[in-house]
């Protein structure tokens, strides 16, 4: 079993979900080595807050907003070298206490695990195919599942496997950075695996916001571009094209608006615009 595991979570402006995780990370048995929590530059005191409830943690404090991929790839870059396994999160889905204990174990069981989370997907045509997997057998009480990616978030990476690719993409800023990062790692020789029911909590805060619609559409035109894949392209085009087609079926301004995000998506990624070209606070 891996003998130092570092957590890395991120966050920007929603203190509440941010210490539901970190009382949950604390409750791991066994403890965690060390907790990091990079901030997206908060306004609402966020770091000085983190400080002064829980000074143990190491706390990482961004000039601006990176996104979630941005953030991970700064917490993930700072403790590569200080632990074994690195286990990530979203300030918003708090982890049961035997979490990191459990995807440890996975960890050891098979050296050619490089990533092992909670919720994964095969992969057909650069799109996720939920409720498929690539083989399963028992896990203690649950199912352990081989995918073609799986989420970040409440995942535990193997270090060897992030010296050996590098950290999520931080161009990404967020969304898609599971797909592109996990993609990575089984591309240099790792396996990706899942546990199945192992409870953890999935707030999803903001999960409904245009401007993720933009994102999502122009990383995964990014990916496929960065490949140099036609069949990823060919992929996220008939994707786009199908959600694009659903929202104006909406007929409401709504809809209208993520199909505009979304067609906004497509230009800028085409035109391999990366990073924060999108600001969530100008869109939600």
């Amino acid at each position: 079993m891996p003998t130092g595991i570092i957590a890395v979570v991120v966050t920007r402006n929603r203190k509440e979900a941010l210490a539901r995780t970190l009382d949950a990370l604390h409750l791991q048995e066994p403890p965690l080595d060390r907790i990091c929590v990079v901030d997206n530059a908060s306004s609402d005191g966020t770091v000085q807050w983190i400080r002064e409830r829980w000074p143990a943690v190491d706390v990482v404090a961004m000039v601006d907003n990176t996104g979630y991929s941005g953030g991970l790839a700064v917490g993930m870059a700072r403790h590569v070298e200080d632990c074994d396994a690195l286990l990530l999160l979203d300030d918003d889905s708090p982890p049961p206490p035997d979490l990191a204990s459990a995807l440890a174990e996975c960890l050891t069981m098979n050296p050619r695990f490089g990533v092992v989370g909670t919720m994964g997907v095969l992969m057909r045509w650069g799109n996720p195919r939920p409720g498929q997997w690539r083989w399963a057998r028992p896990f203690n009480s649950h199912e352990l599942r081989g995918v073609d990616a799986c989420l970040v978030d409440n995942a535990l990476v193997r270090t060897s496997a992030v010296r050996a690719v590098g950290t999520t993409d931080p161009t990404l800023f967020m969304s898609y950075e599971d797909y592109e990062f996990t993609q990575r790692v089984r591309r240099a020789g790792y396996q990706i695996a899942v546990v199945e029911g192992l409870g953890v909590e999935r707030l999803h805060m903001g999960s409904t916001d245009v401007w993720r619609a933009y994102y999502q559409t122009r990383n995964q035109l990014l990916v496929a571009l960065d490949l140099h894949s036609v069949l990823l392209v060919t992929g996220w085009l008939w994707r786009t094209a199908k959600l694009i087609v659903a929202a104006l079926l909406l007929r409401r301004t709504a809809g209208w608006t993520v199909a505009r995000y979304r067609m906004k998506g497509a230009v800028d990624g085409f035109r391999r615009r990366r990073g924060m070209t999108v600001d969530p606070a100008d869109s939600s």
